[in-house]
């Protein structure tokens, strides 16, 4: 028999994390509610990041904040290329570019 994701609302959420401000020991409270003690954690962490804010949507909440680390983490692979690469690398013109019957390497109105 499969068993479906539970889905909890973000008022769920900010209830249990108040709970714990208010001094119910972290065991206690995922007992009570039946949750693992890494998801509350979890909870905390993502409530203490982004405050009001947080669990915005259906697992999508944050997604500006995924493009910005994927951007810097190309970024920075691009830093990590040699120089000869990166420097070829603006260099290669598309398919399709310049005139018919050009050959490679060949510049416009050059004479032959």
């Amino acid at each position: 028999m499969t068993r479906n994701r539970r889905q909890f609302t973000k008022e769920f959420k900010l209830h249990v994390i108040h709970e714990l401000e208010a001094g119910k020991p972290l065991a206690q409270a995922g007992r009570e509610h039946e949750l693992h003690p890494n998801l509350i954690r979890k909870w905390q962490a993502q409530f203490a990041q982004y405050g009001p804010q947080a669990f915005a949507g259906n697992g999508k909440a944050y997604s500006d904040e995924a493009k910005i680390a994927e951007l810097v983490l190309q970024r920075r692979f691009a830093a990590a290329m040699p120089f000869g690469v990166r420097a070829f690398r603006p260099c290669v013109a598309p398919l399709g570019v310049g005139e018919p019957g050009q050959q490679v390497g060949e510049r416009p109105g050059a004479l032959g």
